[in-house]
């Protein structure tokens, strides 16, 4: 704490961050010691995480001595943004470390530039830790962020590989409590939950190769019960989407038991899978840890797939344009002008609305966001597998009620609308294999080919279905709630 006290003071006097600084000092004057710098033309990169994924020693099939240095001599020339958090330093230990066990010789012969390496890596990661990143204020005891489990995974790698020496406690602990109901490691985000029980399965595996160490019967239990979903969770995209991935992206660490339908419930989402087909409702999008940093304003939002196609969340591109897609237009779940928003107060420093309530009965969820002026729910039946999008409202209510769904671009889609009586039309949007909306009001129904992100930095085409209905159709005078918009899913589980 009083380092971290001592760093914001330097920080706001001289406007250095002295975490980095200390990172890029260490690591430039290894590089002198050891005559591998040498001044390089250098790439821009408009995005600093791209950039940091090229120096986790996880992108090449083969490493030796030469390409080593030349990562390390590289990461140096990009200055102190390679350094900027010690996540970064302890990802590149980990994945090190795994090296060197599998290559032995490599380390033999050069066993005191390794050792250094690593050694800098540590004296990185305790005089820098990335204990109060994205912490809520200066609330200490708030470990809030992901990039501490990879400092206290990096630890016990680090205590192995010089000591043989491991203790688990400080990393069981951490996870539990971010951990809901022992099935979703809640930062917000689908990619960080995948990331973390990927790390803790390659850590298990790693240590059970190596060595005897292993995590506690209890912990044991909840990791293989999680892994069991690793496997949907790997498409379900839902928040912000670097969720970090340590050794190199091999995920065949995980089993799941395909021949019956499995369903989790909880306070944070409802998830119906079977093999490659999923129905997914998002519920509370806050975490309660730090600032909330990778959370994205989903309330409600509903994800499914047949195997083949789906209907999924936007994505993020980079950091570099948010919050644009962390916004709730951006999702799913119906909005208006009278909604409230996310308040973001910066990239990563972002307050989803607490203005909703949830109804839980058997085979029934309601999801209900209050506004001014209006509630607008969406009531799931979880056994036919449907839902109806609703609204609540006064007599002042003057915007009309939009929806977004993203879609593969090949989906084939049909709408029409038929005259019902002199003031009715209905609505029916048809899904091919995958689902259909219907509403009794004259929407305004149109297709648009568009982007999504299903991982950091890459883009894929999609297509969006968008509804728009205008205020004006609701007839105020006679009711006040009113049931908007019905979809039903087509495939089977």
């Amino acid at each position: 704490m009083a380092l971290f006290l001592f760093y914001r003071i330097i920080e706001k006097l001289l406007k250095i961050r002295p975490e980095s600084l200390i990172g890029f000092l260490m690591f430039y004057f290894f590089s002198k010691y050891f005559k591998i710098f040498q001044k390089i033309e250098l790439k821009k990169y408009n995005d600093k995480r791209t950039l940091w994924g090229l120096f986790r020693f996880n992108n090449k099939s083969k490493w030796n001595l030469e390409t080593f240095q030349e990562n390390i001599n590289r990461s140096v020339n990009y200055g102190k943004i390679c350094f900027e958090n010690s996540m970064e330093t302890s990802i590149r230990g980990i994945n090190l470390i795994n090296i060197i066990t599998k290559n032995k010789l490599t380390y033999q012969k050069n066993k005191s530039f390794f050792n250094l390496y690593l050694r800098l890596c540590k004296y990185h990661t305790v005089l820098c830790p990335d204990l109060y990143i994205k912490r809520s204020s200066f609330n200490f005891r708030d470990e809030s962020n992901n990039h501490r489990f990879y400092n206290l995974i990096f630890l016990q790698f680090y205590n192995f590989f010089f000591n043989r020496k491991v203790n688990f406690d400080e990393i069981e602990i951490f996870v539990k409590k971010r951990m809901v109901d022992e099935v979703f490691f809640d930062e917000g985000s689908s990619f960080y939950h995948f990331g973390v029980v990927d790390a803790l399965l390659k850590t298990r595996n790693f240590f059970k190769v190596n060595s005897t160490h292993t995590f506690s019967v209890s912990f044991e239990k909840i990791l293989n019960e999680v892994s069991k979903h690793q496997n949907v969770f790997q498409k379900i995209n839902f928040g912000d989407r670097d969720g970090t991935i340590i050794f190199n992206k091999n995920y065949n660490n995980f089993h799941a038991d395909n021949s019956k339908v499995i369903e989790i419930n909880n306070s944070k989402l409802y998830l119906k899978y079977k093999n490659h087909k999923y129905i997914f409702f998002r519920k509370e999008n806050w975490t309660d840890f730090g600032t909330e940093g990778h959370v994205h304003d989903d309330f409600g939002m509903f994800c499914i797939s047949n195997g083949v196609d789906s209907i999924m969340d936007i994505g993020i591109s980079n950091y570099s344009i948010e919050p644009m897609y962390c916004k709730n237009k951006y999702h799913n779940f119906p909005y208006s002008e009278n909604s409230f928003e996310m308040m973001f107060k910066s990239k990563f420093v972002r307050k989803p609305s607490r203005s909703v309530y949830i109804i839980q009965k058997q085979k029934f969820i309601s999801l209900n966001s209050v506004h001014n002026k209006l509630i607008l729910s969406r009531e799931i039946d979880t056994e036919k597998n449907c839902f109806n999008d609703t609204i609540k409202i006064t007599n002042h209510f003057k915007s009309d009620i939009n929806w977004r769904f993203c879609l593969n671009k090949k989906s084939n889609i049909s709408i029409s609308q038929t005259l019902k009586n002199k003031n009715n039309v209905k609505t029916v949007v048809l899904i091919e294999n995958l689902c259909y909306f219907e509403s009794n009001y004259k929407m305004n129904v149109f297709t648009k080919q568009g982007s999504y992100f299903p991982d950091y930095g890459k883009k894929e085409e999609c297509t969006f279905l968008n509804f728009n209905l205008n205020y004006k159709h609701l007839e105020t005078n006679e009711k006040d709630h009113f049931k908007l918009l019905k979809c039903q899913i087509k495939f089977v589980l």
